[in-house]
């Protein structure tokens, strides 16, 4: 197995600048190259964690009611303990978990998902249509679009505290 590291260790780059050559300059990348690469193949990982608790936190103070059953929920299991929650505790808080994937709901921290490779032709209907996707045919899923259909959630654009699937 290669780590990213040594992938950027052994990977060659077109010199800047140097033209009207027949053969391509090659060189290293400098030390700031792959710390630069590493720093964005970081916060590549960590954006959607963040993005999505900004989400939760500015929905929360958007909606003081679902901010007060949240605390009396977290209140009511964990008490006024200082420090981290358990896992048996995040059990017991079923309105928690409610509002995190209501969250993620309506603000997907992915936009799409992986690709994936139809392996025989499918029909499908949409909007009161049949549509051939063909054997080999590469889909690709919306997950914000499927988070936001009115025909699967009432009222869609809504941030529900219920969770309001129609299925």
């Amino acid at each position: 197995m290669i780590s990213y590291v040594d992938s950027l260790l052994k990977l060659r780059v077109p010199v800047d600048g140097v033209t009207g050559t027949t053969t391509t300059v090659l060189r290293e990348l400098s030390e700031e190259d792959i710390v630069s690469f590493c720093s964005e193949f970081l916060d590549a990982s960590i954006w959607p964690a963040c993005a999505a608790l900004e989400w939760i936190m500015a929905r929360l103070v958007k909606h003081q009611d679902i901010q007060q059953k949240l605390k009396k929920e977290i209140r009511s299991v964990v008490g006024d303990k200082k420090g981290l929650v358990d896992v048996e505790e995040l059990q017991r808080m079923p309105y928690l978990k409610a509002v995190i994937f209501e969250a993620l709901r309506r603000h997907s921290p992915a936009h799409f998902l992986i690709p994936h490779r139809v392996k025989e032709d499918v029909m499908i209907m949409a909007d009161h249509h049949e549509y051939l996707i063909p054997k080999g045919a590469v889909v690709n899923y919306l997950v914000t679009s499927v988070g936001l259909d009115a025909s699967v959630w009432e009222e869609p654009l809504e941030f529900s505290r219920r969770g309001s699937c129609r299925r």
